[in-house]
């Protein structure tokens, strides 16, 4: 009975699947591309290390009414980074 509904559910279904977008090889990007944009994800994670590392210069050198606002451009920075360097993961 289940494999009978399975089956009327197929069969219903077949006109849409046949409008529906097929996730084949020309719809992949070449493999030169992904590594160009592999590269550009690279070193945009390269630059905003550079930036955590000036901002965390920045709090060391600021007068203590400034450091507050300094730590939160160096943690909002460092929350850049961290979304930065999970998405190259994926």
């Amino acid at each position: 009975v289940a494999q009978i509904g399975a089956i009327q559910r197929e069969i219903s279904t077949t006109k849409i699947r046949k409008n529906e977008i097929k996730h084949s090889s020309h719809f992949r990007k070449p493999i030169n591309v992904l590594y160009q944009e592999l590269a550009q994800h690279q070193e945009w994670a390269r630059r905003l290390r550079e930036m955590v590392l000036e901002k965390e210069r920045a709090v060391e050198t600021a007068p203590s009414f400034m450091r507050a606002e300094a730590q939160k451009v160096l943690l909002a920075t460092e929350q850049r980074l961290a979304r930065c360097e999970a998405a190259l993961l994926k």
